[in-house]
């Protein structure tokens, strides 16, 4: 069963006693306040120490040229709507644990970009993603 925005903040607000929205979109304080809220309610919801099933993707990730400092051989930059790395994969999807750590690089133009550390030459992740655009709610479990 599928669910919506607008039906995910109802469930919030009536809670405390608000009316219902028609559309996220209501010219109504109640609207504006879970508008303002949906953002940091739904991102720390991912970030919870749970695996997401219906937002964990799997990636190869992409080596850079930028240098790498210390022991680390490999500098990775992570997806750009990785919220949480899981786990470390290898090509099959089995876990595998290697000595890695993230960090953010910032670049000449002073614009950062968070990376994955490490000695191995082929990096594979398992992450939770940001799903983002509203019409991927509908992937949400109904819970």
């Amino acid at each position: 069963m599928a669910i919506s925005k607008t039906k995910i903040q109802n469930l919030a607000i009536v809670l405390v006693g608000a009316k219902t929205l028609v559309t996220d979109a209501d010219a109504t304080k109640a609207a504006r306040l879970v508008a303002d809220l949906w953002d940091l309610s739904y991102q720390g919801m991912l970030c919870l120490p749970h695996n997401w099933k219906f937002a964990t993707t799997r990636e190869q990730l992409t080596e850079t040229t930028a240098p790498t400092i210390g022991h680390y051989d490999y500098r990775y930059l992570l997806p750009v709507k990785c919220l949480r790395i899981i786990a470390q994969i290898d090509l099959y999807d089995d876990k595998i644990e290697y000595e890695h750590r993230i960090e953010n690089y910032v670049d000449s133009n002073q614009i950062s970009y968070p990376c994955l550390v490490t000695t191995e030459s082929a990096c594979y992740v398992k992450y939770i993603y940001d799903l983002g655009q509203d019409n991927e709610i509908g992937r949400w479990p109904a819970w």
